[in-house]
């Protein structure tokens, strides 16, 4: 996965970048690829995007393909085929989904994927979502 980012586009950009990428995702999930829609769904964070209703929907979004993928080692090889940069997005996801009050199920998915993540990849990758000002 690759990750382009793109400070300098207008925000309705952002609205189209997201729609496709929405329809990435979804393509995904209807082959039953959780993995692929997780990397779809990482790809290009609206880091620079200041419509803060475009960021939450992007989180939700990637919130619903992790809540797809729940077994620990389901959880790990997920986390290994992402490249390190879609790592540390998923991690931001993971505090935004807390963020923005998710039912108990899916608080609880976000748990586990945060205790695999940082046994997958230390605690730096904690250090690296927390401190990195940018928001999802």
């Amino acid at each position: 996965v690759g990750f382009n980012f793109q400070v300098d586009m207008a925000e309705e950009d952002f609205a189209g970048l997201y729609s496709a990428k929405k329809a990435q995702v979804d393509q995904f999930l209807g082959q039953n690829n959780a993995e692929g829609a997780l990397a779809a769904s990482l790809q290009n964070p609206p880091f620079a995007c200041k419509d803060d209703e475009l960021k939450k929907e992007t989180a939700r979004m990637v919130i619903g393909v992790l809540a797809k993928i729940k077994e620990p080692g389901e959880i790990g090889k997920a986390i290994n085929a992402l490249d390190p940069a879609a790592q540390d997005a998923c991690m931001k996801y993971i505090y935004r989904g807390w963020d923005l009050a998710q039912p108990s199920k899916v608080n609880a998915v976000l748990l586990t994927w945060h205790a695999q993540m940082v046994a997958a990849l230390g605690k730096g990758i904690v250090c690296r979502a927390v401190m990195n000002t940018r928001t999802v």
